[in-house]
């Protein structure tokens, strides 16, 4: 036995489960194993499982201490307990349908308990007369007595903790877990990515130990020990991928800015620029000015001025001669940001072209001519702009609005119309600091943390079903006051479940709001009909919007000053706060009201979160703390793996640790071989995701 940590740890044993022990490598097939036949061997195949690395490197779902055992007295029914307890009475076996069903009864002396097995003839003859065992499961109740559904069993003195891991198809659980601890048992030399001196400097365990440690720790502190070890090499993999990457896109500029006096074109804003945009504006002149293509997202929160820095950069390919492509998700945002562009660049002599589907023949043939004859220095459109048709005469940057609305190839086909063009994307989705440096660990990132001056936040409130009416008559009085509203439902036609549906309630406010001018909207209408619902509305030709999420982003209204959410429960956090964002973008005092009959305390806690800031970068970190990093933000998008055992929002220190080695283990020699070339590896997968 070894310790470390603070706790013995396993080692190899010469003989488990009847079988001579055998050397075992890592990338050796899971048939090598014993019990696992052609058949299992299938099934965890179709679980992802091909190799012992696979098998090991998968992370317990969660943990049983059958060290902490409860009386049979003290259970209640949905509990998960351990009893210690001895069979009361002979093992009985009855036909219920088409199953067998044993039963067997024991007692700890405070109580008696029944355990159940189904279609499990063998458990007749399991468990023997006068002998204690724990017994691990959930307990359930009927007809007034307590049972216990296929539970874990062992020996009077088994305290230890056991893994649970995410169900395989056609093989049962404690067999699972058997599979682990085989190969664990029958590892020969594992090769230790780590160096023994980076792993004493680093405070971390060894690989074998971290292993042994994740699937069956002895103590808390062996768990810990363990799974940070796992973590670092997962973060340090995917910085060292990342860093790879980025490097890669490190290339030759279409073109290089000179020191352009951008002075021309900021006098013309109705603001002057915040400390953070200005911060944006300088990185990003620095990125055009340095003679590499430039990769560099701008994150920033609804209405802080993103659109701003895009002008900006914009402006300086202009002046170098060279033209600028920024796409949008949607037609009603591209034409916002191309009246935008053009109201402060035609001035100054700089002609934008709108290339959007909707347009008609003669305005689509207009603008493709003059985008390919280079008449138009900048173009703005949706995915219009990536198609064949969409022909630039000397494209040098690639502007990206909404970049979680495309897919990673299509952000990379609009680069490629410009060879080494300048990519600058912008998300208005904040992302926690942790997550951000895995996401866009492969790009340059500026923030903007400031909201431009005469902003005013809207004040939010989570209510109950019964205070409707109540919101209701808010927004006819403030409709009347001559603003504007928007009620969001989360569904467009039809709402199963009781949720509330787009053409339900429009007709239904349409009755309540007579005299006011109601009008509904959802992404499944045509095209043409929506955006000109939409651009009714901005105009303020419609009073009250009922829309599904399309509105989350592309509408621009100073004038709607009240937003109410129905079925808030069923958005996320992020998700609401970008729909609240749809209000409060003049100086008008503006509401956003969320409707909620939810009673479960995450889906309050979740409003609450909400409610109590405007900050979308804390909002973000609750979203991340409540939802975790593979639903928060979709990692296989970006060509990332899941992590199996790293958590963004738990290893802040593991993450540190990984980002300031990852230099170092680039300058390494030999030694870090192993490292370096699954870093490589993912770095290409990721790469390939992108094309």
């Amino acid at each position: 036995m070894k310790e470390f940590c603070g706790f013995r740890q396993n080692s190899p044993s010469k003989e488990f489960c009847g079988f001579e022990a055998f050397p075992l490598s890592l990338d050796d097939s899971v048939a090598a194993l014993p019990g696992v036949g052609e058949k299992r061997r299938a099934a965890l195949s179709a679980a992802g499982i091909e190799t012992v690395r696979d098998l090991l490197t998968r992370s317990p779902r969660r943990y049983e201490d059958h060290s902490l055992v409860t009386p049979i007295s003290g259970l209640s029914p949905g509990d998960s307990a351990t009893v210690a307890a001895r069979p009361h009475g002979a093992a009985a076996i009855r036909r219920s349908g088409a199953r067998s069903v044993v039963s067997c009864p024991v007692s700890d002396g405070t109580g008696t308990l029944t355990l159940r097995w189904f279609n499990q003839h063998y458990m007749r003859s399991r468990l023997s007369d006068g002998v204690t065992y724990r017994f691990s499961g959930r307990v359930s109740e009927f007809a007034g007595k307590l049972f216990m559904d296929s539970p874990e069993i062992g020996a009077e003195d088994d305290d230890g903790v056991a893994p649970v891991y995410t169900a395989v198809a056609g093989i049962p659980k404690k067999t699972l877990t058997s599979f682990v601890r085989s190969a664990l048992e029958a590892l020969g030399d594992v090769p230790d990515p780590l160096p023994p001196a980076d792993r004493d400097r680093l405070g971390l365990v060894s690989f074998r130990d971290a292993l042994w440690g994740v699937h069956f720790p002895e103590s808390r502190e062996a768990f810990f020990c363990s799974r940070k070890r796992l973590a670092f090499d997962e973060l340090l993999r995917t910085r060292l991928a990342l860093g790879r990457v980025k490097s890669a896109a490190r290339v030759p500029a279409a073109f290089v800015a000179k020191d352009t006096d951008l002075s021309p074109l900021l006098s013309r804003l109705p603001y002057t620029p915040t400390s953070a945009q200005a911060r944006a504006i300088a990185d990003v002149s620095a990125d055009t000015r340095s003679g590499l293509a430039m990769n560099r997202l701008v994150q920033g929160d609804v209405g802080c001025g993103k659109t701003v820095v895009a002008l900006a950069a914009c402006y300086l390919a202009a002046k170098a001669g060279h033209q600028s492509a920024v796409m949008a998700p949607t037609d009603i945002l591209a034409r916002q940001h191309y009246e935008y562009m053009e109201r402060c660049l035609a001035p100054l002599g700089i002609r934008a072209a709108l290339v959007v589907g909707s347009s008609g023949a003669a305005e689509r043939r207009a603008a493709a001519e003059a985008v390919s004859s280079g008449d138009a220095l900048v173009a703005v459109g949706t995915h219009a702009l990536i198609s064949d048709k969409a022909l630039f005469r000397n494209l040098a940057l690639a502007v990206t609005d909404e970049q979680h609305r495309f897919g990673a190839r299509q952000r990379s086909a609009l680069a490629a119309k410009g060879g080494a063009a300048h990519s600058l994307v912008m998300s208005a989705t904040p992302i926690p600091r942790s997550l951000a440096l895995i996401l866009y660990g492969d790009m340059d990132v500026s923030v903007i943390d400031e909201l431009p001056p005469g902003r005013v936040p809207p004040k939010t409130y989570a209510v109950g079903g019964r205070y409707r009416r109540r919101a209701l008559e808010f927004i006819r009085g403030r409709v009347d006051a001559g603003e504007q509203a928007y009620v969001v439902c989360p569904a467009a036609l039809e709402g199963a479940d009781g949720l509330a549906a787009v053409a339900e309630w429009t007709a239904k406010l349409a009755e309540f709001f007579a005299g006011r001018r109601v009008a509904g909207v959802w992404g499944a209408m045509k095209s043409g009909e929506k955006n000109g619902v939409m651009e009714a509305f901005a105009a303020g030709d419609i009073d009250v919007l009922v829309a599904t999420t399309v509105v989350e982003v592309g509408v621009n209204n100073p004038n709607a000053t009240v937003m109410l959410i129905e079925n808030a429960e069923r958005f996320g956090l992020s998700q609401l706060h970008q729909l609240r964002g749809r209000v409060g973008r003049g100086a008008k005092e503006s509401w956003c009201v969320l409707i909620s009959s939810a009673r479960g305390e995450t889906a309050r806690e979740r409003l609450s979160a909400i409610c109590r800031t405007n900050d979308g970068f804390a909002i973000a970190e609750a979203d991340l703390a409540l939802r975790g990093p593979g639903d928060f933000f979709g990692l296989r998008q970006h060509g990332l793996p899941e992590f199996a055992f790293a958590d963004p929002k738990l290893d802040t220190e593991a993450m540190a640790l990984a980002g300031a080695f990852a230099a170092e283990a680039e300058r390494g020699g030999d030694e870090y071989a192993e490292l370096l070339e699954s870093a490589r590896v993912l770095a290409e997968r990721i790469k390939n995701a992108a094309i």
